[in-house]
């Protein structure tokens, strides 16, 4: 994207709020409704040892980030409405402050400095044909469960934007139930513009990858809410050989991530892949004893190879409350996602963890992916004022099978590809299991009902499948032979409006 581009796309995204901004006088005086709100994020960070676990080495990452969003909540009439959302995030001291720059390779060393996009932009009918159901349509966030399989966030840098859908989506709300349905594409294929011609093959331009599922919750069980869920990942029927565009190779791994089933040449995509997730939670709560079971189960064909795919995984969480006790929560927590012994034939067995919450689902480092994971937690949480909390959570980290890889959180490596079988945010091969520990705490306090603070500090220490590894390739980055802990503290300024 050239100069030229950047200051069309600043210049359409100011005109786009100017719109909303100005139009809301008028609006108002036909009826319609605009409410705004938003927030601002100031977040410092401090990283240390994150790639080498080397202590030797310098790469200490000390810096500080700004985020602004704008909402309009637009009320048409009772039923009809629509949100805009524009965000803005930057570094401090990045970049030139008056350019708007993309992720993209031409762009790389700027790509992250200042960004400014349209995150929601979608229109609403409640109670369509007074049946009940509503319907969204456009571009908007999802969440569902502990967003262990769908969710966003508002906390990583790498991704300044929560994670955004272009969706159909209708649903209904009852007494004694939800239930929501999708449609989404996550990648739109092989189109040069608007208008413009495939850029490689005319077999690619309809295979987009899409986003479904079904999400129902039941509300009827006292103390209880029961979750039945579908998802469904589809790859279009996309043929490799027919050329991969420049969504496959970047914007789909920060987004959702590549799938962990790829046995041909290093660099392929998966194609004609679909991967279907069958899932359930219970959360329930008795007296000061809460607790959450979830599981999951995968099938579907991986198309590089036409093998099934056969995979599971879930979590387990229970808790106990003493209200009389500054209201100290102990809780415990056990996480598995199955992974491969035979990678590169037969069935494929590693979990896919479709488009989660990236960040703090399996440590405050985010080093671990819901993928070939068998991990555990200790925890305990306390209020010494009403509005400050504090807690310290203790993990430990195994892989389920030595012979797959280890996955980052967010899908994409903070390590490199250093996978043998190129599989998109794989760590690559450890000496064994025995991936590490984790300690983070982290303090909140609300300063009032729009202001808050938060404050943390993470320790990592490799464990031996780390400090053992004897193939430099295997974990780019890393320095044979060390472990040193790695280190990572934050700090978190939120103003809501």
């Amino acid at each position: 994207m050239n100069n030229k581009q950047f200051q069309m796309k600043k210049i359409i995204l100011s005109l786009a709020a100017g719109a909303v901004l100005g139009a809301a006088p008028a609006l108002a005086s036909a009826e319609t409704k605009v409410d705004f709100g938003g927030d601002i994020i100031i977040r410092p960070f401090y990283r240390d040892n994150a790639r080498d676990f080397n202590s030797g080495v310098q790469d200490t990452k000390k810096f500080t980030t700004e985020r602004a969003r704008l909402k309009a909540n637009i009320k048409v009439d009772q039923d009809i409405g629509g949100v805009i959302e524009i965000l803005h995030f930057r570094k401090w001291g990045g970049a030139d402050p008056n350019r708007v720059v993309d992720a993209n390779a031409a762009q790389a060393g700027a790509a992250d400095d200042n960004w400014m996009d349209l995150n929601q932009a979608y229109i609403e009918v409640k109670n369509l044909w007074d049946s009940g159901l509503y319907m969204k349509a456009g571009r908007q966030e999802m969440a569902y469960g502990d967003q262990r399989l769908v969710g966003n966030t508002n906390f990583w840098s790498t991704y300044p934007f929560p994670r955004a859908y272009d969706a159909l989506k209708v649903g209904a709300k009852y007494d004694s139930f939800d239930i929501d349905a999708w449609y989404a594409t996550v990648v739109e294929r092989q189109m040069a513009g608007l208008f413009g011609a495939p850029t490689v093959s005319t077999t690619a331009m309809n295979s987009d990858r899409m986003f479904s599922g079904v999400w129902a919750t039941l509300k009827n069980i006292p103390d209880h809410t029961l979750d039945l869920y579908l998802l469904n990942m589809d790859d279009g029927g996309y043929v490799t050989g027919g050329g991969l565009s420049t969504y496959d190779a970047t914007t789909i791994a920060p987004n959702l991530g590549h799938f962990p089933y790829q046995v041909n040449a290093a660099g392929a995509i998966a194609s004609k892949t679909k991967v279907h997730n069958w899932g359930t939670r219970l959360k329930g709560k008795n007296g000061g004893l809460d607790y959450t079971v979830e599981l999951n189960k995968q099938t579907g064909q991986s198309g590089t190879d036409s093998a099934s795919i056969s995979a599971h995984g879930g979590a387990g969480v229970i808790g106990y409350t003493f209200p009389d006790a500054m209201n100290f929560r102990l809780s415990g927590e056990y996480v598995f996602a199955s992974g491969d012994d035979t990678p590169t034939s037969g069935d494929h067995k590693t979990f896919y963890q479709f488009s989660p919450s990236p960040h703090n689902n399996l440590g405050a480092q985010d080093f671990i992916a819901f993928q070939n994971i068998k991990a555990w937690r200790l925890g305990g949480a306390f209020n010494p004022k009403k509005n400050l909390k504090i807690s310290a959570d203790f993990w430990n980290f195994q892989l389920d099978k030595q012979q797959d890889s280890w996955y980052s959180s967010n899908l994409t490596s903070t390590r490199g590809a250093g996978a043998p079988f190129a599989a998109s945010g794989a760590e690559g091969l450890l000496a064994d299991k025995k991936i590490g520990t984790e300690i983070d705490l982290v303090a909140n306090y609300n300063y009032s009902p729009a202001l808050s603070f938060e404050l943390g500090y993470s320790v990592f220490n490799p464990g031996t499948g780390i400090k053992n590894v004897t193939t430099q390739a295997n974990l780019v980055g890393y320095t044979i032979g060390k472990g040193d802990s790695a280190t990572f503290a934050w700090g978190m300024l939120m103003l809501k409006f």
